[in-house]
């Protein structure tokens, strides 16, 4: 499991879903080749080890601001901090930075937001849609930046039609509607349907130990 999550974050990573400045990327760059070789020779870990391979560890918007040979000695430098670690302590180091991030665990879906789904003539917006367990977010496709960030409680409505995807969220008092056309409407609809029912099974399983523990301590 832990492999699994490693490869969807890195994946995540690497796409430039994490809003994340370069030297935390370098950072990250430096656990995954960590991650991925482990403990080795000091001689195992020198110029050229990756080089043909950098798309893999840096996102797009550094390695067309940089030479790859830099990018690549860059990360070897920070990875000197971690020469110690397992393959299975880099992965968990790894993680442990990636979570804090709202768009970590998302799976992604492209759409385009409108003002109402059947009006054909709107040109709409081209957005990008990350759903977890955590919630809902919007990003924007070629920044990456984070436009909207909803937390499971917050989404209020949703459904689906055709090719659309349609979404309530806010709070009581405050409440934003959102029109999409994507051709992922249903899957959109089924993911934070499924989501949605794991996390209240986990809760309600939580405050049943909860209640267990405080009447046996009673």
């Amino acid at each position: 499991a832990l492999a699994v999550s490693d490869e969807t974050a890195i994946m995540t990573y690497v796409q430039g879903y994490y809003p994340i400045e370069e030297k935390d990327s370098l950072e990250l760059a430096a656990l995954q080749l960590q991650a991925n070789f482990g403990v080795n020779e000091e001689s195992f870990y020198q110029p050229g080890l990756i080089l043909d391979k950098i798309q893999k560890y840096v996102p797009k918007k550094y390695r067309t601001k940089r030479e790859h040979s830099y990018l690549e000695n860059k990360i070897l430098t920070e990875h000197e901090a971690f020469v110690s670690l397992s393959k299975t302590e880099a992965q968990i180091k790894y993680l442990s930075i990636v979570k804090k991030y709202q768009t970590y665990g998302c799976t992604f879906f492209t759409a385009l937001r409108v003002s109402r789904v059947r009006k054909s003539k709107d040109p709409g917006e081209d957005v990008v849609i990350g759903i977890s367990e955590r919630g809902l977010v919007m990003l924007d496709p070629v920044t990456r930046n984070l436009n909207h960030d909803f937390e499971l409680s917050e989404i209020l409505t949703y459904g689906f039609k055709d090719n659309s995807f349609l979404l309530v969220a806010g709070n009581l008092m405050q409440q934003k509607k959102f029109n999409f056309r994507s051709m992922h409407g249903r899957e959109m609809h089924d993911l934070h349907a499924s989501t949605s029912l794991v996390c209240q099974l986990q809760d309600e399983k939580w405050s049943q130990c909860s209640n267990k523990y405080r009447h046996s301590s009673s």
